[in-house]
């Protein structure tokens, strides 16, 4: 996963060079992806970008929130804890 500082209002998602909700569809794997950003409160501050391959779609959620979680750490640190 690649994170940059947002360019506009809110950051985006892409995967696979799709929009995050067209990728994953269901309310459920998009928390899933979405819980690293939650539980260190930078939702909106990063755009992330990601390719996905192999696997089911519930499969490609959990490692799209692992990578998120590997590049939240390589920025800050301290996120380690939670």
């Amino acid at each position: 996963a690649y994170l940059a500082p947002r360019a506009g209002d809110t950051g985006t998602i892409r995967i696979n060079r799709r929009s995050f909700e067209d990728y994953f569809p269901t309310e459920m794997l998009r928390l899933r992806v979405l819980q690293p950003l939650e539980l260190t409160q930078t939702i909106g501050m990063y755009d992330i970008m990601m390719n996905i391959r192999g696997g089911g779609i519930s499969g490609q959620a959990g490692a799209a929130r692992h990578a998120i979680t590997k590049a939240l750490l390589d920025i800050d640190v301290s996120y380690r804890p939670v």
